[in-house]
């Protein structure tokens, strides 16, 4: 046979020992690389997703932290008017909101939003200083925390050292600065010099280590008029606090910014933001002041 011959039938043969993919394994191929990008994705998403929640948590802790410093060094320079008609400290609660969810009392969640004012001394220059939410919907309790401060000059005859009116209008417009957005809690409770907080037993109004003064009143101060739950503080003459505990809640930018983009008083945004309590930070300090008297404590 002719070796030309003999190559020409023999190729068929080693073409056939060669053949290529079937389309079951090449469609089994693509299957098993979707599911290694789709896993690489599914990763990559909930990395970007922890990572951009980690930036959001260091936001709010950079800015709460920013906002108590501010608060602590404004409370640690009030002092005393010693005037009969001088407010020196005042705390009211502007706002109380109760979940409608809960039915039981004893399970409710409410968030407190306190107003909070008092007066500080730099020589003879004195200053009213305060802190109060302007809130962009109430019906969830939730706002924007701003600072008011104004110079006064002390005159005890016509008090035009208390600035508590100017403060406690219901829509400020003069001496406010916004400190911090998206708080919805704001509490401050006053301590004696001994350490020992505020009562309110059986109806009876209590002051400070129980004692009759005129010169501070405590009272329960609730819209929905639960005794016990939140305190009103009024101090005059020469009583302050000697100790004060502030709380400041406040909610995630992203969070916020979601349920602003639900329309703040629907009903959609209120559940929203219910369900999404653990993105509230509470920042918590007690501060120390320097310039109580002890004889408002006897």
């Amino acid at each position: 046979m002719n070796p030309q011959t003999h190559n020409l039938i023999s190729r068929p043969s080693r073409v056939r020992g060669m053949r290529g993919f079937t389309l079951v394994e090449i469609m089994v191929t693509m299957l098993l690389l979707s599911v290694i990008i789709l896993g690489l994705v599914a990763m990559f998403n909930q990395t970007r997703r922890a990572f951009t929640s980690s930036l959001n948590q260091v936001d709010v802790l950079e800015s709460g932290r920013a906002a108590g410093d501010m608060i602590a060094r404004d409370l640690e320079q009030m002092t005393p008017s010693y005037a009969a008609n001088i407010t020196n400290f005042s705390v009211f609660t502007s706002f109380n909101y109760y979940s409608p969810q809960m039915t039981n009392f004893t399970d409710k969640w409410t968030n407190v939003i306190q107003e909070l004012y008092f007066l500080t001394r730099n020589n003879q220059q004195w200053s009213a200083l305060g802190y109060r939410l302007m809130a962009s919907d109430e019906s969830v309790g939730l706002g924007a925390l701003y600072r008011y401060s104004a110079n006064v000059q002390y005159n005890a005859t016509n008090n035009t050292l208390n600035q508590l009116g100017s403060f406690s209008v219901p829509n400020p417009t003069n001496n406010f600065n916004r400190i911090i957005d998206g708080v919805t809690y704001f509490k401050v409770l006053a301590y004696a010099g001994n350490g020992w907080g505020t009562t309110y037993t059986n109806g009876a109004l209590f002051r400070l280590t129980n004692n009759i003064n005129i010169n501070y009143t405590v009272g329960p101060d609730s819209i929905m008029n639960i005794p016990g739950l939140d305190y009103t503080y009024n101090f005059y003459s020469n009583a302050i606090p000697a100790y004060v505990e502030v709380e400041l809640g406040v909610l995630e930018t992203r969070t916020l910014e979601r349920f602003r983009s639900m329309g703040p008083g629907s009903a959609a945004a209120q559940n929203y933001l219910l369900n999404h309590g653990g993105q509230v930070h509470i920042f918590r300090q007690r501060i120390p002041i320097h310039s109580v008297d002890p004889a408002a404590f006897p």
